[in-house]
C-alpha cells in the first residue's frame, strides 16, 4: 500500500490530496577572497560559527527567537492554551470545529469545516474533534490542565515535542498521546509538519486505553489509518456525501486508534477475550460473570471490564444482558420458540424472568411482539 503524504494545496475544494516535497538543508560557505585582513578573517569566521550554531541548536530558542522574529496569522491565548500560527498553515476538521472559524478565517482562510456540520459521525466513538493539519516553521503550541485526551499522528516533516521533561523529534509513524490533564508543548522550527490529531473524551471509553503519563510510540496502522482518513474527507466534504460510508469509516477510525493504543501484551489479552466472547455467545444458557471469564483468561474481574467498556462502551454484566436480549428476541420473532425455551437458551430460569427482563429492556413484553 502506497505511504499517503499529506499536503494543502490551494484548489478551491480545501481538500488534501497527496503531495510530497523535501526539506533541504542550507550550508554556510564563507571563504575570506584574497587580499582579505586578518581582523576580516576573524569577522567572517565568528559569523560563520554564530550561523552554524543558530542552525544547529535553532529549535533550542525557537519560543524566544521565532516569535519575535516571524508574523503570526493567528494566536491563541487561554488559560490552558497557547497557540501561534504562521503563514500558510492549515486545519482541516472531520466535524464541526470548537475553535471560532470566523475568527480564525478573518484574514487567511485558515480552517475548513464540513459543509454540513449537523452530523458528527465520530462523537459516538468519543471523538470530540479531529482535523488533519499541515502546520509550517515557526508554528507553536503549548498546552495544559485540559479535560480531554490528544492523540496525533505525524504523517510527514517533522516537530518538535517537550513533554514531562522531555525533548522529542518527531517524525514519520511517531504517534503521541497526551492524556487529560497532562502538559506539553510542540513546535515546527524547520520545513513542514503534516498530522491529523483527535481530542478524546475524557471517560470510561478512552481513560484505561490513554493510561495517565503522557507517551510516543510508532503507529502500527498509519498506512492504512491514512487511507481511511483520506477516503473520510473526500466524501465529508463531496457535494454527493455517502452517510453510511462516512459511519463506516468512523467505526474504522475508532478501531485503528484502540489499536493504536493497545500495547502488545494488552493486545493479548484483547485477543484472548474476543475468544471467549464468541464461545460465550455461542450459548448464552450459561450463567457467565465477569469473575469466571477473568480466571479464563487469567486476569481481573477489573481488567474485563475495562475490556468490555473499550470495546462495548458497556461492562461485561450489561454487554451479556444484552446478548441475551438480542438473542431472546431473535429467537421469539421466528414463531418457533416458546418463551419457556427462549427462556433457557438465554440463561433464565422461567419464561416469567424472560418476559420481564425483556420488557425492562425493550420497553414491552414479547408477546406484543407475535412470535409463539
Amino acid at each position: 500500500m502506497e505511504t499517503v503524504r499529506w499536503q494543502y494545496e490551494e484548489n478551491g475544494n480545501g481538500i488534501w490530496r497527496e503531495g510530497g516535497g523535501s526539506v533541504k538543508r542550507c550550508e554556510w560557505n564563507m571563504e575570506g577572497g584574497g587580499g582579505s585582513s586578518k581582523n576580516g578573517i576573524k569577522l567572517l569566521n565568528f559569523i560563520n560559527i554564530l550561523l552554524n550554531l543558530l542552525y544547529q541548536y535553532s529549535f533550542f530558542f525557537f519560543p524566544f527567537f521565532f516569535f519575535f522574529m516571524l508574523k503570526y496569522v493567528y494566536e491563541k491565548k487561554t488559560d490552558t492554551e497557547l497557540q501561534f500560527w504562521p503563514h500558510l498553515s492549515r486545519e482541516i476538521y472531520f466535524s464541526k470545529p470548537f475553535v471560532d472559524v470566523a475568527q480564525i478565517n478573518k484574514n487567511k482562510n485558515l480552517v475548513s469545516c464540513p459543509p454540513d456540520s449537523s452530523i458528527d459521525y465520530l462523537r459516538r466513538h468519543g471523538i470530540m474533534y479531529a482535523a488533519v493539519a499541515s502546520h509550517k516553521k515557526g508554528y507553536y503550541q503549548l498546552r495544559g490542565g485540559v479535560d480531554f485526551h490528544v492523540v496525533l499522528y505525524t504523517v510527514g516533516g517533522s516537530a518538535v515535542l517537550t513533554y514531562d521533561g522531555k525533548k522529542k523529534r518527531l517524525s514519520k509513524g511517531d504517534m503521541f498521546i497526551a492524556p487529560a490533564g497532562v502538559s506539553y508543548s510542540l513546535s515546527c522550527a524547520h520545513g513542514n509538519w503534516n498530522l491529523f490529531w483527535f481530542h478524546l473524551e475524557n471517560s470510561p471509553m478512552w481513560i484505561d486505553l490513554v493510561g495517565e503519563r503522557a507517551f510516543c510510540k510508532k503507529s502500527e496502522v498509519l498506512d492504512k489509518f491514512s487511507t481511511v482518513v483520506e477516503f473520510f474527507l473526500d466524501d465529508l466534504y463531496s457535494p454527493n456525501t455517502a452517510v453510511g460510508l462516512l459511519d463506516l469509516y468512523g467505526d474504522i477510525m475508532a478501531e485503528y486508534l484502540r489499536k493504536d493504543l493497545l500495547g502488545e501484551a494488552d493486545s493479548m489479552v484483547f485477543a484472548e477475550f474476543e475468544k471467549w466472547i464468541v464461545k460465550i455467545k455461542s450459548d448464552l444458557s450459561v450463567k457467565w460473570n465477569a469473575p469466571m471469564l477473568a480466571r479464563k483468561i487469567g486476569v481481573t474481574a477489573r481488567e474485563i471490564n475495562s475490556i468490555c467498556m473499550r470495546k462495548y462502551s458497556k461492562s461485561f454484566s450489561k454487554y451479556l444482558h444484552q446478548c441475551r436480549m438480542l438473542l431472546g428476541k431473535e429467537l421469539w420473532l421466528t414463531g418457533r420458540y416458546s418463551l419457556a425455551k427462549i427462556a433457557a437458551k438465554t440463561g433464565y430460569s422461567d419464561a416469567y424472568a424472560f418476559s420481564k427482563a425483556f420488557k425492562a429492556y425493550f420497553g414491552y413484553s414479547p408477546r406484543k411482539l407475535g412470535g409463539a
